[in-house]
């Protein structure tokens, strides 16, 4: 059925869970989310990490019972692990309006497009290795460049990192994180901002408890990023503790809140990737067009 598309993208709710394995019990852990998400129209997109797929027979047998479309699917070939992919549920207000871009070959991001007359939305659905500090920091590392065309870029998913100390608890409260200087230069040459951590900076919350209890650990390793420019447009909601279903909660982002019209006391974010590269011609010559392009609305 033809979809008439809007002329800009309608406001609409996302939602990032790291299932920890669809394929294991998708009776159950999908119909909570069913239940709780998508029956009630709380979501139009929900964005799964470590689904575990491992064929499309799994994916056939785990979504039969519901409606809608799924987006940015990439499984891992080698074994039922790992794993992304996107359900926009049948009555979304993103219906007819998300398209794949890319998948990985290895399960571990899809990226998508969500597309108005006048605008475009980017969704990044990642899941990172788990393995380690060694394998994240690759992995980081080999994406590389990748994403740098990618307007109105938002990433979501398990990150398996944190860089905040109130972001990793243990029994004695916050304490600092495992430094990823590959992982975190990779977020800020794209100048994507922790979403959370911009509206609530003080705030101490988790999304993942250890299921070995004797560890007492607790992080907040699932998050949305967006670029600096989007920030205005987007806001958090309240979302659920599913111990039973998982050992990660699902968060979840609002999008569509129009930003404040510009002003002559405006505040504007300086690039960190333009602050590190500040000699390079190039940048230099990108900077002053952009300030000049600018320069009117101050007026």
């Amino acid at each position: 059925m033809a979809v008439n598309t809007p002329t800009d993208i309608p406001a609409f709710t996302a939602l990032s869970f790291n299932l920890n394995g669809a394929v294991s019990d998708p009776n159950r852990k999908l119909k909570w989310i069913y239940n709780n998400f998508v029956k009630n129209k709380k979501v139009d997109i929900i964005l799964f990490q470590e689904v575990r797929f491992s064929n499309m027979a799994d994916v056939r047998r785990a979504f039969w019972p519901y409606t809608g479309v799924l987006r940015g699917l990439s499984m891992n070939p080698n074994g039922k692990s790992r794993g992304v992919v996107a359900w926009i549920p049948g009555d979304s207000s993103l219906k007819g309006l998300v398209s794949d871009v890319a998948v990985d070959t290895e399960g571990r991001w899809g990226l998508m497009k969500i597309t108005a007359q006048t605008e475009s939305v980017h969704i990044l659905n990642i899941y990172a290795p788990s393995k380690d500090v060694a394998s994240r920091e690759l992995f980081f590392n080999n994406l590389g460049d990748r994403f740098d065309e990618c307007d109105n870029l938002i990433a979501a998913g398990d990150w398996n990192f944190v860089v905040r100390d109130i972001d990793n608890l243990n029994i004695n409260g916050p304490h600092p994180p495992d430094p990823h200087p590959n992982s975190e230069t990779w977020l800020e040459n794209l100048e994507l901002v922790d979403t959370f951590a911009h509206e609530f900076p003080d705030a101490v919350t988790s999304t993942f408890r250890h299921r070995n209890a004797s560890l007492c650990c607790w992080k907040r390793l699932d998050r949305f990023y967006a670029h600096f420019s989007l920030l205005d447009r987007i806001s958090h909601c309240d979302s659920l503790s599913c111990p039973h279903v998982s050992d990660h909660d699902p968060v979840i982002m609002r999008y569509g809140v129009a930003p404040p019209p510009p002003a002559a006391h405006a505040v504007y974010r300086m690039s960190d990737p333009l602050i590190n590269n500040i000699h390079d011609s190039k940048v230099m010559k990108h900077t002053a067009e952009t300030l000049t392009k600018y320069a009117a609305i101050l007026r």
